[in-house]
């Protein structure tokens, strides 16, 4: 494990608290198929842990708020999962209350459409939030939306 401490740039140690501010912990090696790679962040305010599919690629990663000052009323800890491709890139986003999003990308891992689970609707399903169009260079062309946006 290693640890940072951030300057206080002034700041008093109650001020810090307030914003959630303090040492960041990073651990390494304990993460299911991350040796060498890191396994855990810790903040004062938030945290993060990765798993791994293999050596180096990242299969998920966990984020969490905890530590959070005295005033502040929260009922439960916010969660959210990301899931990747074999790139690397975030492919999923779930967070704690169900909310969902998922990226598509291209033969170059440019990102091709960005869709969110819309449970507002009787039979809740994904609603394309962007999708692009890109040129030869990998340029977006053009992007549209289920939302009645469009962009040329």
């Amino acid at each position: 494990m290693s640890s940072h401490v951030p300057a206080t740039h002034g700041m008093s140690a109650a001020q810090q608290a307030r914003l959630g501010l303090g040492t960041l912990a990073y651990k390494y090696d304990t993460a299911p198929n991350g040796i060498g790679a890191l396994a855990e962040v810790d903040y004062a305010a938030w945290g993060k842990k990765f798993v791994y599919r293999d050596v180096h690629h990242r299969d998920s990663e966990d984020l969490w708020y905890l530590h959070l000052p005295a005033q502040t009323t929260i009922a439960v800890e916010p969660v959210v999962t990301h899931t990747y491709t074999p790139a690397g890139k975030v492919a999923t986003e779930r967070w704690d209350d169900g909310t969902t999003w998922t990226v598509a990308y291209d033969f170059r891992d440019l990102p091709t459409q960005v869709q969110w689970l819309d449970k507002s609707l009787a039979t809740p399903a994904y609603k394309t939030v962007a999708a692009y169009a890109r040129s030869v260079a990998g340029l977006p062309r053009t992007r549209t939306s289920a939302y009645a946006t469009s962009r040329a």
